[in-house]
């Protein structure tokens, strides 16, 4: 960040007197080295700074600190998944070239992550909410401030009244010693029976695999019937997108096989959640800090754009797409709308199973786009499958809105040889699975998008879909049909009909399992 696309002299730097909160951290040191980004005095306060016991998480990156009244190892500029805080006090008129080139390579380096999200959850001082607070709880064990009946009141009975009859250390020894079976309870902390009794460690990776595996101690008598009711509860309690708690220990497994290498542990609350960005690129999110995180340097060499630039106008154009606040179609049996404005993606099938057909039947799907959760799923209950809005979401976008994403920070473009008279677009579409590679073939006068060949994850290949006609649907150009040719020769042929630009939608879109969106 402090190299492109500005390069900053990081040895630049200026003494200062230390600041006084700084002196006991930093005792016998009078002055520290600092980069201003301001010339003179600067403002009367130094911004907002945020604690290192905070900033905690596979998604959370710091940069640098700056000068503060509260501690040197707090951070003045960090992110947290695709979000930028930029922490100093004054505006963007008031900083030197240091500063000016600092925020604007702040704002270039946040640009690329594109994919990544918030995925822990912390309280502050100024938002308390449930829970109980890690930052406090840091301190009374390491301050010399800290007194012992300030720590004994962060812990709900027995252990409160246990710790406040020890003298410091001893308490502290006391806390660290079980502090792998710590756990949250409403507003306190207290150490979970189940985890002192199986003797296991609910921060260490590989917990879950282990409490897995004593899943299985079920019929090998009265210990292995209670070693694996313990973990069952464990596990309801420490997956907070989990399956569900009467889950098998073969279906954990299923469900592990997919999941383990993305696990990552909150350390605000406490229980282990799906990294996203490490389960869609089938990463270890152990794997995954800092930069790595990013989308990468989104190829994008000027042809390439232009070429995008068209066809993104032909199709209607950015604006028109920006303007979108709730779409509705059908394909098939399946009407769907996509409340744009508030993230939330709609499914309702109509069509009926043959008696000799095994697919799952369901009725209403409900899908969180800006959250990547099913807040309905069709199908079930176990052990039958459940249907998911998430595939039939990304199908839409990467389909019938595709020629609109091309744009987008993060995307990658780029030109491919012309085949059959088109022009073709290699695209890597930001916040997608990265190793989707599509190819547009594209009409070079006119940018219309003639085919796409779409990634086949089974082979590594790709599947050519061609455009046939489009969907008139207020500004937007959309694809209407597709066809693809199928293995016995006969064509495979999906069609978007009854499209609507911005109609308004029923209430209870949102949340009922009732059909609302009529029927053919």
């Amino acid at each position: 960040m402090f190299e492109t696309p500005h390069a900053i002299d990081v040895r630049a730097t200026v003494e200062v007197a230390t600041p006084a909160s700084w002196r006991e951290a930093l005792q016998g040191k009078e002055n520290v080295a600092v980069l201003r980004l301001c010339d003179g005095k600067g403002p009367k306060m130094s911004g907002w700074c945020v604690t290192a016991s905070q900033m905690q998480g596979a998604e959370i990156e710091c940069m640098c600190g700056g000068i503060n009244s509260k501690q040197p190892t707090h951070g003045g500029i960090w992110r947290q998944g695709n979000l930028l805080h930029f922490g100093f006090e004054p505006s963007p008129s008031e900083y030197n070239e240091t500063g000016r080139k600092l925020l604007v390579n702040g704002i270039a380096y946040i640009s690329r992550f594109t994919t990544d999200r918030p995925i822990v959850r912390s309280k502050s001082i100024l938002d308390p909410g449930p829970g109980a607070s890690k930052h406090w709880f840091d301190f009374m064990l390491t301050s010399p401030k800290a007194k012992v009946e300030d720590l004994a009141a962060w812990f709900s009975a027995p252990w409160g009244e246990q710790i406040g009859k020890l003298e410091m250390a001893e308490a502290r020894a006391f806390v660290n010693e079980r502090m792998p079976a710590l756990w949250v309870e409403g507003t306190k902390f207290t150490f979970d029976a189940d985890a002192l009794q199986l003797g296991v460690d609910l921060q260490k990776p590989g917990v879950v695999r282990q409490l897995v595996d004593m899943l299985r101690l079920v019929g090998m008598g009265t210990s292995g019937d209670e070693q694996a009711a313990r973990a069952r509860r464990l596990l309801a309690k420490l997956l907070a997108d989990g399956p569900g708690a009467d889950t098998t220990a073969n279906n954990w497994d299923y469900w592990l096989k997919a999941r383990e290498g993305a696990l990552c542990f909150d350390w605000h609350t406490h229980v282990w959640r799906v990294d996203p960005l490490a389960f869609r690129r089938g990463a270890k999110s152990a794997d995954l800090r800092g930069p790595a995180r990013a989308d990468g340097d989104a190829g994008r060499d000027r042809a390439a754009a232009e070429l995008a630039a068209k066809v993104v106008a032909y199709h209607g154009g950015a604006r028109a797409f920006d303007d979108l606040a709730t779409f509705a179609c059908r394909f098939g049996e399946i009407r769907c709308c996509w409340d744009k404005q508030h993230g939330l993606f709609r499914l309702e099938n109509t069509g009926t199973i043959p008696e000799d057909n095994r697919a799952t039947p369901w009725k209403v799907v409900i899908f969180d786009t800006l959250a990547d959760v099913d807040l309905v799923r069709g199908g079930g209950p176990e052990p039958r499958p459940f249907v998911s809005g998430r595939g039939y979401y990304w199908e839409l976008q990467d389909r019938l809105f595709l020629p609109l994403h091309l744009l987008e920070p993060g995307t990658s473009l780029r030109l491919l040889p012309d085949a059959d008279g088109c022009r073709c677009l290699e695209v890597r579409l930001a916040g997608r699975y990265p190793r989707y590679v599509y190819v547009l073939h594209v009409d070079p006068q006119t940018g219309a998008l003639r085919a796409i060949d779409w990634p086949n994850s089974s082979d590594g290949g790709a599947t050519r879909f061609t455009v046939e006609g489009l969907i008139e649907v207020g500004p937007l150009r959309l694809p209407r049909k597709f066809t693809q040719k199928g293995r016995n020769g006969a064509p495979f042929v999906l069609e978007y009909v009854d499209a609507a630009w911005n109609p308004k939608l029923p209430d209870g879109v949102h949340s009922s399992k009732e059909m609302l969106l009529g029927s053919k």
